[in-house]
């Protein structure tokens, strides 16, 4: 997709069972309506992912920055919004 077609980007922190992992949360938004998704550390795109974060949208802190950020005070880190138009 497009990154264009990303509205938002959020960062956190979930446990399952025992396991605690990093996750975004995406929104995405194009001719089809609004989605979001759920990506988790345990996904095999997420290190392709979160590589390339900061190459395609602006604003955006590499994940070494905001993964430290996380690990350090476990909450939900806004890492992106797309400007709204006026």
């Amino acid at each position: 997709m497009p990154w264009t077609t990303i509205t938002g980007i959020a960062a956190g922190l979930i446990q399952q069972a025992e396991i605690e992992q990093f996750v975004l949360a995406l929104t995405v938004e194009d001719s089809s309506g609004s989605r979001s998704f759920l990506v988790a550390e345990s996904e095999p795109v997420w290190v392709q992912l979160t590589s390339v974060l900061h190459l395609g949208l602006p604003n955006v802190a590499p994940y070494t920055a905001w993964g430290a950020a996380l690990a350090a005070s476990p909450t939900v880190i806004d890492l992106f919004e797309w400007p709204k138009s006026s």
